[in-house]
């Protein structure tokens, strides 16, 4: 709702460079990525800062430092801390329209006095848009983490939060859309926007006296300290799930540049899409066997998902008749991505010690890599948009990252690997003879 607001904000003020769109939406995309990183590495600094000023007294330890505590979480504190993060997120999204007023201010400040090239002034759009809504995107980030950890019943990390988000997105997007048919102003949608959080600030406020307790069972995968597998493949596994991530932003931004363009079911589109990649996140994380992932079970993932959007290739003139055939063609192929997104990170987080931070850093990595598949979509693959050969190339992607992780599977038999491989290279091949066989028109 703060995004679209901003959006609806800046629409006719800032002129000359990029959409006003992508770089309202590049700009959260960032400002979201700062505030579930940057605050967790400020703290880590702080504290051992603090520790070889006042607490160690030149004394050595033998723990490395930034090992995780195997003391139980203090939810208490997560609650209250969600509550302070949540209420200033409220406050500074209820300011936005003074903040945009303010930036906008600058803006024509500098219109005045300079001249601007278009690079430059791509910058400076981006930079009035953060002057605008930098402090509640980055609040909301926190609160996001926040929400991952709380979700884990020992407070480390819980990837099925994502997808919890990703619901509430679309509701948001949801609610901005009638908000907007309905013939409100931006401001309005701004200062709406700040009420769900205020909420939250409510709720986790009343929420805060919780008592910090311990599963029992020793079944949880978080239980342990250590990894419970090898992390044999790190750069590899790290890069896939972020290429994925990637992808969800290329597929959602192709989908409904054609659903637009189709003249119906366009307006809802993203609200149904959001929730199809939350639903497949959660689909992802329905699993009683969280130490056994591998990185050949998320090549096969990914694999199937390239393989759902291969499939609306092959039949696209009988997917594109209608724009509620592209929206149930691309919830389907958003849910196998997300599927494959929740999947690889439940890998990665089964071969590392410290899982808030790895959570942390992939779902940052994941939120800037999409900021800069919006800013290649919207410049140089623009003519792409909406075409065939553009969610080609997303299942291609999809596909040959599904068969590099299948390869450096190290669990897995020959003949397992093969019948893999060879169903993944029929795919590939299919796709490729298909885009290479179509007419120009249809491209």
């Amino acid at each position: 709702m703060l995004t679209t607001g901003l959006i609806g904000r800046f629409n006719d003020a800032l002129t000359g460079g990029i959409a006003v769109r992508t770089t309202v939406v590049v700009a959260a995309l960032l400002a979201l990525a700062v505030g579930v990183k940057v605050p967790q590495r400020f703290a880590m600094w702080v504290s051992l800062s603090a520790w070889r000023k006042f607490l160690s007294r030149g004394q050595s330890s033998d723990l490395p430092n930034g090992l995780p505590n195997a003391a139980p979480a203090d939810r208490a504190s997560y609650w209250m801390l969600l509550a302070v993060v949540a209420l200033a997120a409220g406050a500074g999204t209820a300011l936005t329209p003074l903040t945009a007023r303010m930036s906008l201010a600058g803006y024509e400040w500098l219109q005045d006095r300079f001249v601007w090239s278009m690079l430059p002034l791509v910058v400076l759009h981006g930079l009035v848009v953060l002057g605008a809504g930098l402090i509640p995107w980055a609040a909301l980030g926190l609160a996001v983490s926040l929400t991952h950890r709380l979700c884990c019943p020992l407070g480390t990390w819980e990837t099925r939060a994502g997808g919890l988000v990703l619901a509430g997105a679309g509701a948001g997007a949801a609610i901005a859309v009638a908000l907007s048919r309905a013939g409100s102003p931006a401001e309005v949608l701004l200062v709406t926007a700040a009420l769900p959080v205020l909420g939250v600030s409510l709720l986790a406020a009343g929420s805060n006296t919780e008592v910090a307790t311990t599963p029992t069972g020793g079944s949880s995968p978080d239980s342990a300290g250590l990894p419970l597998w090898s992390d044999r493949w790190p750069t590899l596994l790290r890069a896939g799930i972020v290429v994925v991530g990637g992808g969800a932003a290329w597929g959602t931004l192709v989908w409904l540049h054609r659903i637009c363009n189709s003249g119906t079911a366009g307006q809802f589109a993203l609200p149904v899409m959001l929730a199809a990649l939350g639903t497949g996140i959660l689909a992802g994380c329905r699993t009683k066997r969280f130490g056994q992932r591998s990185i050949g079970g998320f090549g096969v993932s990914c694999a199937a998902a390239g393989t759902v959007i291969a499939a609306g290739i092959v039949a696209w003139p009988a997917v594109t008749q209608s724009g509620l055939g592209m929206v149930a063609w691309a919830c389907a192929g958003l849910g196998g991505i997300g599927f494959a997104t929740a999947y690889g990170r439940q890998a990665l987080l089964a071969r590392v010690a410290n899982r808030p931070s790895a959570g942390a850093s992939m779902l940052a990595r994941m939120l800037v890599f999409s900021a800069l598949v919006v800013v290649l979509g919207a410049t140089g693959g623009r003519h792409l948009l909406g075409g065939r050969t553009a969610l080609a190339l997303l299942a291609l992607a999809v596909l040959a990252l599904g068969g590099v992780l299948i390869i450096h599977e190290p669990d897995s038999s020959p003949r397992t690997r093969s019948v893999r491989l060879s169903a993944v290279f029929g795919v590939v091949v299919t796709t490729i003879l298909l885009v290479l066989l179509l007419p120009a028109g249809l491209r």
